[in-house]
């Protein structure tokens, strides 16, 4: 029985959805290293709810939502489009 269940792990992992981060983080991701910031400056200084939310972005499972943009273009000083061309 271990075997079995140990065989499906095994092939859930070699068939694990692949994620990319988006435009947006690449973007936020650019802005960090132009400015010597880490993820949790950001999430402090932009007062975002939690770091995990740009790992989340990092990894590619989610976008920022219009707040986070919103909070995000306020705490780099520049318009929330130049997050989403």
């Amino acid at each position: 029985m271990f075997q079995s269940i140990w065989g499906l792990l095994q092939k859930r992992g070699a068939n694990a959805k692949k994620y990319e981060p988006g435009i947006s983080y690449r973007r936020i991701e650019a802005l960090m290293k132009e400015r010597g910031l880490t993820a949790m400056d950001v999430t402090r200084g932009a007062g975002l709810a939690s770091a995990a939310q740009m790992t989340h972005w990092k990894q590619g499972k989610s976008n920022p939502g219009i707040k986070s943009l919103r909070k995000l273009s306020k705490f780099f000083q520049v318009p929330a489009s130049y997050f989403l061309e």
